[in-house]
């Protein structure tokens, strides 16, 4: 029998990650989807994906499921996270079947957003799911010493918002984020 794969997702406004513990990046690519409304099907993800942008008949929409962050168009992230798991067990053979998934989701998600994550992440056949906050997964990334007292800044520069955040004994202190086109929130 074997140990189910333990998984990283970043699904985020412009892009799509998904790395395996086990076999380091497995997808790294546009959070595009190119879907046919008059075939009701999906056509392509990804680079192939945006490279259809300005290239389609009226019936075919190319879009980026995720706003600011979070999901704004639920079939289609689904869509894009089941193609994405689907590209990826093939690297990962039999071992792929219902993975563990750490998923990154932004600190100003709200609950109904993280289901929404949690809603993808199970419907395409993750076993269990964690969530770990955006600042704190690019610190660990950092290797920054996150569990010590000690104050760490964190600035994350995405396609839909900016944040910065202070990160100390393994959690958001304060937060700022500017959201394109919306101005500045701060929490904290």
């Amino acid at each position: 029998m074997f140990a189910s794969p333990q998984l990283g997702v970043d699904l985020g406004t412009m892009n799509v990650r998904l790395f395996s513990q086990a076999k380091g990046l497995l997808f790294d690519e546009p959070a595009a989807v190119a879907y046919n409304r008059q075939a009701d099907k999906l056509m392509a993800i990804g680079q192939k994906a945006k490279q259809m942008i300005g290239k389609t008949p009226p019936h075919v929409d190319v879009t980026y499921p995720l706003r600011n962050g979070v999901i704004a168009d639920f079939d289609r992230a689904k869509a894009l996270l089941q193609q994405v798991f689907k590209q990826s067990g093939k690297q990962l053979g039999p071992s792929f079947k219902k993975p563990d998934v750490v998923m990154s989701v932004p600190f100003h998600a709200t609950s109904v957003e993280r289901r929404s994550f949690y809603e993808i992440a199970k419907h395409c056949g993750a076993k269990h799911i964690h969530f770990i906050e955006e600042p704190v997964a690019a610190a660990i990334g950092a290797d920054l010493p996150v569990g010590e007292p000690v104050a760490n800044v964190v600035v994350h520069l995405g396609a839909g918002k900016t944040e910065a955040a202070i990160i100390s004994f393994g959690g958001v202190v304060i937060w700022h984020a500017l959201h394109r086109h919306r101005g500045a929130t701060l929490k904290g």
